[in-house]
């Protein structure tokens, strides 16, 4: 024996396999070969990215528009289409085309014809003088539709793509579409006109070629703390309302240093029997840990810390979990095992960032049907009782939780 786990073993390889899977996307926007090159627009240090793009019956796209931004671009929503640097092509007859002059950093090129038809490349240009070609085909587009949830009486909201030049307005009823979207996986912002609200970043929302993908409902949350004193109170409160009156916040909260503000709070087994609605003030909370303790229940207000990657909840008494743990749009860890659950939200089917999910030593007969939407994740259920799953459900554990056998659960 190695002293290394299936389990920990299973993690690694989903994780290189991650790895790799990254490093093939790359691939998308570089080593394919040389290409001739169209006409563009000049900036930048240098580098330049040139291709080929093509319909996929080989016939040139001629005449689709390039546009590339850097992946970080969000269009602002009160300045015209063309405020950004204008680096933008046109394919000739050939389906050529070449950006000059770019500046190093990553990038998403789109490319589009009026039939409808599009593509969207990631790129990577690491150093001054880079020569990226690519090639790529066109295909139909896709849409995404939505809903903006909770807005206030005639407030104005909008959504837009990480990378790419959309942006659009819900409609009264705080319904929005975003059409001609390239298949590919992207991150939306929603935001809201209104100062009180925060804005949300979706992460791994997928578009398939020539379909209609809804994200459902979007919950804006309101401005928690304003301040490293306001999130000390928070945690304050928790800790007096729980009779550890002698701890303090120093002892269990960790701050981050860009901003200023509370990032961690770590409070295993310190014997906790509630945690108060202030908990989700906490905007810039990214770990919590309330694992080993004596909970039966959580509030709904958890729903409310965004910017949280990690939930330790693992050894409570939790009979349910809040169905608000599915805005966690950044979450990517969550632990619930050895706990009473004899079912998890469907809104857990929304967590796009969720990586890991523990949910072992529980009272389980079934799993939502929206988990597995999210495609790989590490999961693990032993010592359930997962004994009936339907066949579309139970092939998602079994890709997911290879070691999964009726064995490890207990059945009638």
């Amino acid at each position: 024996m190695n002293g290394v786990s299936p389990r920990s073993d299973r993690r690694a390889r989903l994780r290189l396999a991650g790895l790799w899977l990254a490093a093939l996307a790359w691939l998308g926007c570089d080593g394919i070969g040389k290409v001739a090159g169209g006409g563009g627009m000049e900036t930048g240090n240098g580098s330049s990215i040139a291709g080929i793009l093509s319909y996929p019956n080989g016939q040139p796209a001629a005449g689709a528009a390039i546009t590339l931004r850097p992946k970080g671009y969000l269009r602002p929503p009160a300045l015209p289409k063309r405020a950004a640097p204008s680096l933008e092509a046109v394919a000739d007859a050939n389906g050529g085309f070449t950006l000059t002059g770019l500046d190093t950093g990553s990038y998403l090129m789109e490319a589009a014809d009026p039939q409808a038809n599009g593509l969207a490349l990631e790129c990577r240009l690491d150093k001054p003088g880079a020569r990226l070609q690519v090639q790529g085909r066109l295909t139909p587009t896709g849409t995404i539709r939505g809903s903006v949830a909770g807005l206030p009486s005639a407030g104005k909201a909008y959504v837009q793509v990480y990378g790419l030049e959309r942006l659009v307005a819900p409609d009264t009823d705080g319904a929005f579409t975003l059409t001609g979207m390239p298949e590919g996986v992207y991150v939306l912002r929603v935001a809201a006109a209104s100062p009180a609200l925060n804005p949300v970043d979706l992460p791994k929302v997928r578009v398939q070629s020539a379909a209609y993908q809804d994200i459902g409902p979007v919950d804006l949350p309101p401005k928690g703390c304003g301040d490293f004193a306001c999130d000390s109170l928070q945690v304050r409160a928790l800790l007096d309302s729980n009779g550890l009156f002698t701890v303090t916040v120093t002892q269990v909260a960790r701050s981050g240093s860009s901003p200023p503000r509370i990032a961690e709070l770590a409070l295993p087994a310190r014997a906790l029997v509630k945690v108060p609605d202030g908990i989700g003030k906490l905007e810039f909370l990214t770990k919590l840990d309330l694992s080993d303790n004596l909970l039966d229940s959580l509030p709904a207000s958890l729903g409310a810390l965004r910017a949280l990657r990690t939930l330790e909840l693992a050894g409570n008494r939790l009979g349910a979990l809040p169905a608000e743990l599915g805005k966690l749009a950044a979450l990517a860890n969550l632990n619930v095992k050895q706990n009473r659950l004899a079912a998890l939200p469907p809104e857990l089917g929304r967590l796009r960032a969720l990586e890991f999910l523990d949910a072992q030593g529980n009272l389980l007969t079934d799993l939502p049907a929206g988990l597995a939407v999210l495609g790989p994740l590490i999961l693990a259920v032993d010592g359930n009782h997962l004994c009936a799953l339907a066949p579309a459900t139970a092939k998602w554990v079994l890709d997911n939780e290879p070691d999964f056998t009726a064995t490890s659960q207990t059945c009638p």
